[in-house]
């Protein structure tokens, strides 16, 4: 059954709204400037909807890429705040490239032509975008379209799915050998800043990254039981790292002095859990240790752990790491390792 009623329109003028109701199907409504045009689509739609003829549009065909973004960002993005910052700024470059598009024309074909433009298109410092950076991008973009489907109903399917990745560069490993750890842990050791040498030595004995070492709050700690628990990691998932015994003094030492008004563990002079980074660059060149980053230090970790005849399951358990893709960069250490050993073994058996 159809309504026909007079609405005011702008500036004193008469509009009129029609309203379809048929039992079994949603409202139907729309708004006209003639009274003759509104029966004539009541009486219109009436019909289409008894013939099953009448389908609202899908809401993929009403929603732009734009307002899915708008979206997101405001009710989900807090979801995950560990990855929200990057994931944000890789959402407002979709919606900057294809914000106008609505979701129903986000034919695969034209994401990765979209994605391509990613890949090649320098980004705001001139650079191009690597591998593992543009699938960064993908990830972050299928987990909005992933909501618009399971949650909101916006999208029958995710048309990200079906898309492949691009094969990501390992990247470097670089490692210290054993006498450059002792070098490093001597001077960071000698510097005005008493958190450095507890973070390069607790980086090179657990294989945490740094802003997982800067996380930690005392409450977190248990030296007597040996371990702690990272609350913020980056695949968002706690973790338990296990302290040895050298990782225990270390814990212990710091607790010796630490400061009352906070409860980081690696609190700076402000309270806050602040990387030393002058500090860290003094240390390095005392050393004479060059071209090496902090992260590079859970490389290190993993090296000799790789060596020592962990496997693969040891490694990531060890690193976080949910796959074992990303410990295999190891796996040549423990052959290299063992060749070495045969070789020193059969050079004292025989000699020459």
């Amino acid at each position: 059954m159809a309504s026909v009623f007079e609405v005011p329109g702008k500036q004193g003028t008469k509009r009129w709204r029609v309203q379809v109701r048929v039992k079994g199907y949603p409202v139907q409504s729309a708004t006209f400037e003639r009274k003759t045009d509104a029966n004539r689509w009541a009486a219109q739609t009436e019909s289409d909807i008894r013939r099953n003829l009448h389908f609202p549009l899908p809401e993929s065909s009403r929603r732009t890429l734009g307002e899915a973004v708008d979206r997101f960002l405001r009710d989900y993005n807090d979801r995950r705040p560990k990855s929200a910052k990057d994931r944000e700024r890789h959402l407002l470059w979709w919606k900057q490239q294809a914000g106008a598009y609505l979701l129903s024309d986000l034919s695969r074909s034209r994401i990765v032509e979209i994605r391509d433009r990613l890949r090649t298109e320098p980004d705001r410092r001139g650079r191009r975008r690597s591998s593992a950076t543009v699938n960064r991008y993908m990830v972050s973009f299928s987990r909005l379209l992933s909501v618009a489907v399971k949650e909101w109903d916006w999208l029958s399917s995710n048309p990200c799915s079906k898309i492949e990745r691009f094969q990501e560069n390992l990247g470097r490993a670089r490692r210290l050998t054993e006498e450059e750890v002792s070098r490093l842990r001597e001077t960071a050791r000698q510097s005005s800043d008493r958190r450095l040498h507890a973070l390069v030595t607790l980086a090179v004995l657990t294989g945490a990254r740094r802003g997982e070492l800067l996380g930690l709050r005392w409450q977190d700690v248990d030296p007597e039981r040996g371990y702690a628990i990272l609350h913020e990691t980056k695949n968002g998932e706690r973790r338990r790292l296990t302290l040895s015994s050298p990782s225990k003094e270390v814990i212990l030492d710091l607790g010796r002095v630490r400061r009352l008004d906070s409860d980081f563990i690696f609190a700076d002079s402000t309270g806050r859990p602040r990387f030393p980074e002058s500090a860290w660059r003094t240390a390095l060149k005392k050393a004479g240790i060059e071209d090496f980053r902090f992260h590079d230090l859970r490389h290190t970790a993993a090296s000799y752990m790789a060596m020592a005849g962990a496997t693969h399951q040891e490694l990531a358990a060890f690193l976080g790491h949910k796959s074992y893709a990303m410990v295999a960069r190891y796996t040549h250490l423990r052959k290299d390792y063992v060749d070495h050993k045969v070789e020193q073994m059969n050079q004292e058996l025989v000699g020459g």
